[in-house]
């Protein structure tokens, strides 16, 4: 197995592989970043966002978020959409491919729950010839999350 490192994120937390590079993009956002490789190729990723969903419903927030990312992402459809536990909290996950900016196609897996009116997303993504041998990774990371009581989105990183 892998080496891992872990990021601790507004009372959450998640591994990722030890060589990634782990940033705090934004007072909501941690990214784990693979190596470079190549110049120009798209580099594999997992995000963790946490955000206020005011007096959002989990269910109001992902009929948002279902209606938000084909606005976003260029390309996108959803390829699987379940309901299960995420971080021992109800959640779901989806499957989606899309382009990214640089032009290439990716897919992500994505995680998500809402506790207390602050929604967490953990999304891996990787280009499409990548994403069979890294998404193992993004399966680990997912299973690793962890959420200690309610989190806080506008926490400074641990």
């Amino acid at each position: 197995m892998q080496p891992v490192s872990t990021i601790r994120y507004a009372g959450v937390s998640f591994t990722h592989p030890a060589d990634w590079s782990a940033s705090y993009a934004n007072p909501t956002t941690s990214v784990a970043l693979e190596p470079p490789h190549h110049p120009g190729n798209f580099r594999a990723n997992i995000v963790l966002t946490v955000v206020n969903n005011g007096s959002l419903t989990f269910s109001q927030w992902q009929a948002g978020t279902d209606r938000l990312l084909p606005i976003m992402l260029d390309d996108y459809e959803v390829i699987d959409l379940e309901h299960l536990d995420v971080g021992c909290h109800p959640g779901g996950r989806r499957l989606a491919r899309h382009r990214a900016p640089c032009g290439r196609p990716v897919v992500f897996n994505q995680w998500f729950t809402s506790i207390e009116g602050v929604g967490i997303t953990l999304t891996g993504t990787a280009d499409v010839p990548s994403f069979a041998l890294l998404d193992p990774a993004f399966q680990r990371a997912a299973a690793s999350l962890t959420i200690a009581g309610a989190p806080t989105y506008s926490s400074a990183p641990a």
